[in-house]
């Protein structure tokens, strides 16, 4: 569970959504089956599950910062005073 952790936050880091993504269902999958199986507590399962997704969607999601500007190279149109 924990080297899943560790992949999934470094896909969040570094890698596309898309990969981010993957990880992180895979990772939520291992953290409730963990859980499930008695080893770690229900609340710190879902503890662990949300703290992973904030930072998905810190990254990832509609109000994260975009890494590539939106004007795709162009200089940005000045405003006529």
């Amino acid at each position: 569970m924990r080297d899943s952790l560790k992949e999934c936050l470094e896909k969040i880091m570094h890698g596309t959504p898309e990969e981010a993504k993957k990880a992180f269902d895979e990772a939520s999958q291992l953290i409730d089956k963990t859980a499930q199986k008695g080893v770690i507590h229900k609340n710190q399962a879902a503890r662990r599950k949300s703290r992973l997704s904030a930072r998905l969607q810190a990254k990832f999601g509609p109000n994260a910062k975009a890494a590539a500007p939106t004007t795709k190279g162009k200089a940005p149109a000045k405003k006529a005073k």
